[in-house]
């Protein structure tokens, strides 16, 4: 029962920054790379013409559409809407970044990153139902205590954090372990074979599959293992480390395989703010790496206090 509420606070406080600048890192390197595309994916004559998508979009979701009257009165176009809210996207993900108001820049880029979501709703996927949470996740968890510029305790403490992190990542994954093994095609590998099979979305040709039959199903009972067996980083610090290495090698598989990189990475940093802190070889080392980028903000805020 120890393990399960037992933490290093200092450790703790450290994974749950780098939670956060990964995930920063992560949105703002996605967004930059959807500029170019972003009339294209959610622009009213774009691959999905806004009546569609307004149809098909949760009725709550801030979109485009709402904002119309901006270009239908001449104040602005509807091109220079959507890159304005990319830019404001952008710049509260780097204050996120560096932890300038941790709470307040997660509120405005998680409503901005709905307003993206529902004005291409078509085109979302289930990184951006993670990425969504995330950033709630920033506002409420103690994200803002190191490596900021601006200290922010958070409304709960590091350990209830983590906690709260491990339990959410034990839903999302087991639940996805269970569909996929309740299925024939991942007890058999065809699964794998067939996602490896698609030119559109891997990075690489996999035909070479086809001469090691094994292979295939090995990796399906693998990431049904994985999956299947988070829940064990509930009870102990030692599968922690286990589970935190394997969902790291699991990530970095997909992300080298498919174009899922912003997927693997969101994943990685919510496995970093649940489990980093309880990893020896890293919790020896974030034990020794000072808060360097914490330099006038948090000593001013210290000083106040």
């Amino acid at each position: 029962m120890k393990s399960f509420i037992d933490h290093d606070s200092d450790g703790a406080a450290r994974a749950l920054s780098l939670f956060r600048i990964l995930l920063a890192l992560t949105l703002i390197v996605q967004a930059l790379q959807t500029a170019p595309l972003l009339p294209l994916l959610a622009g009213e004559r774009g691959l999905m013409q806004l009546p569609l998508n307004d149809a098909l979009a949760p009725a709550a979701l801030p979109r485009l559409s709402w904002l119309s009257a901006l270009w239908e009165s001449g104040l602005a176009t509807e091109r220079q809407v959507l890159y304005a809210a990319l830019t404001g996207y952008t710049v509260s993900l780097f204050y996120l970044l560096i932890g300038y108001r941790t709470a307040l820049f997660a509120a405005v880029s998680l409503v901005l990153h709905l307003f993206f979501k529902g004005s291409a709703f078509t085109s979302s996927y289930g990184m951006h139902e993670l990425a969504t949470n995330a950033l709630f996740f920033c506002i409420v968890l103690p994200a803002g205590r190191q490596f900021c510029f601006r200290e922010e305790r958070g409304w709960i403490s590091t350990g209830a954090a983590q906690l709260f992190l491990r339990l959410y990542l034990t839903i999302v994954y087991v639940s996805s372990g269970i569909e996929k093994a309740t299925g024939e095609m991942w007890r058999s590998g065809d699964a794998i074979w067939s996602f490896l099979m698609r030119p559109e979305v891997t990075i690489a040709g996999f035909a070479w599959l086809s001469r090691v039959p094994w292979l295939a199903p090995i990796l399906a009972w693998s990431v049904l293992l994985i999956e299947t067996g988070y829940f064990a980083c509930l009870f102990s610090r030692r599968t922690r480390t286990v589970w935190f290495v394997l969902t790291l090698l699991l990530h970095l598989g997909i992300a080298v395989t498919y174009h899922l990189w912003a997927f693997s990475a969101t994943m990685t940093a919510l496995n970093c703010g649940a489990l980093l802190a309880d990893v020896p070889f890293v919790k020896r080392g974030i034990a020794r790496t000072p808060n360097a980028i914490a330099i006038s903000g948090c000593r001013a805020t210290a000083a106040r206090r």
